[in-house]
């Protein structure tokens, strides 16, 4: 036992080690920073979560640690390679199509918005007002997830809005930046993101709304450094507000659906944070099988003509045998070791990490706009698995469409807009 707590003060020394060099090279506090701080404090949580809270501590091993460790560092890779400190501004799309795909969002956005007003208003009354509603809400949610994944989908809008709610948060801070005589416009921006935020945190969900605050607050990093001492006042003061009640509201959720069960809330935030790279190394490095991308890859292989099972449930079930699933975090590594297995995890990475390289790579101090685009997607699939799973599984391989779409188009935009310079 005391070798499994050596073992996870060396995995936060190795943290601390990478982000102390980081600041050395780079000397500017941007994505990579924040990324490698992220990791820095979940793996004390995971240390704090194992040592305190864990009553029925599993076994943990070095190895484990240093493979988690190079995946992600892997991974990382193309948001190291990038150096804020020697970018100057974000190069200009074709405005005309930038703001038409922001009007077609916006419709979409607030044909769902007055459903999710109702349901935030009942959601959060019910969650400050009875001691159980969080758990009840949560159990509600899942099952009507299961029952949206069996049903299939009917509502373009609604595949819009979601579809596109990452991406469009860069988008926003690109606006406020490059367009912010269109007030109208990033305002109605600003209120489609921040009511995502807080939709999620209505349904007793934490998860969700987590993730949206990691994508919220790293477009922010990414921008910060073109945005104007008052814009950044404004996101500080306007994005606080927002940030500060849905804190709240997690900590009204958490209190709601553990209070005093299974150890408390106490229990049920630090292990929230920290259990990912507990459960990858005590269940998911010796895991023997795999789930052939059935959880990370879900929807691209049904559109493949591939038999898939259809939704979360239908995937637990299939693979029940397995020693752990994903009713538990054990991070975005986690999710790929467990589909494809531990030897190709890493060549998947380096393919990832050296395709993104290459279409992100920096010339004349200039990103451009499907640059950033592609740079964000990596951004949020390093952030979101720090401490959960592969966030874009299942119906959510759309939202990958979705960026390959924005970059696809952007970059044939930029080609042509280029051979005509």
């Amino acid at each position: 036992m005391n070798d499994c707590i050596l073992y996870l003060v060396l995995f936060i020394v190795l943290w601390g080690v990478t982000f102390v060099l980081n600041q050395r090279k780079k000397k500017y506090f941007g994505a990579s920073s924040t990324i490698l701080m992220l990791y820095l404090l979940i793996s004390i949580f995971s240390f704090i979560s194992y040592s305190f809270y864990t009553t029925n501590k599993p076994t943990l091993h070095i190895i484990p640690f240093l493979y988690l460790y190079t995946c992600i560092m892997i991974a990382c890779t193309p948001i190291l390679k990038y150096n804020e400190a020697h970018v100057e501004k974000v190069g200009h799309p074709n405005f005309f199509f930038l703001n038409v795909f922001t009007f077609i969002y916006l419709i979409c956005a607030f044909i769902q918005i007055p459903g999710i007003i109702k349901n935030l208003y009942t959601g959060i009354i019910l969650i400050l007002t009875q001691v159980d509603a969080g758990i009840e809400l949560y159990q509600e949610t899942h099952e009507s997830v299961r029952n949206v994944s069996q049903g299939g989908i009917s509502n373009l809008f609604s595949i819009i809005f979601n579809t596109f709610s990452d991406a469009i948060i860069i988008i926003l801070f690109y606006s406020i930046v490059y367009q912010p005589s269109k007030k109208l416009i990033n305002t109605l921006l600003f209120i489609c993101v921040a009511i995502q935020i807080l939709n999620s945190i209505s349904h007793g969900a934490r998860t969700e709304t987590t993730l949206k605050m990691l994508s919220f607050i790293m477009a922010w990093v990414t921008m910060r450094k073109f945005m104007s001492h008052k814009q950044n006042k404004l996101f500080l003061l306007y994005g606080g507000i927002v940030l500060g009640l849905v804190f709240a509201l997690i900590a009204a959720v958490s209190f709601s659906r553990f209070g005093e069960r299974n150890g408390g809330i106490q229990i049920g935030t630090v292990g929230y944070l920290g259990q990912g790279n507990i459960n990858f190394n005590a269940y998911v490095f010796n895991e023997h099988e795999i789930r052939h991308g059935d959880r990370t890859a879900n929807t691209f292989k049904y559109m493949l003509g591939f038999d898939v099972p259809n939704g979360i449930r239908a995937t637990r079930e299939k693979y029940s045998y397995m020693g752990i699933d994903d009713s538990v975090f054990y991070t975005f590594v986690g999710d790929f070791v467990l589909d494809y297995g531990v030897i190709a995890t890493p060549f998947i990475f380096i393919c990832f990490s050296l395709i993104f390289c290459s279409i992100t790579k920096i010339k004349n101090g200039i990103i451009e706009f499907h640059q950033l685009i592609a740079l964000y997607f990596c951004i949020c699939i390093v952030t979101h698995g720090s401490f959960y799973l592969f966030s874009y599984s299942f119906l959510d391989n759309l939202k990958i469409i979705a960026f390959s779409l924005l970059y696809i188009f952007f970059y044939f935009e930029y080609s042509l807009r280029m051979k005509h310079v």
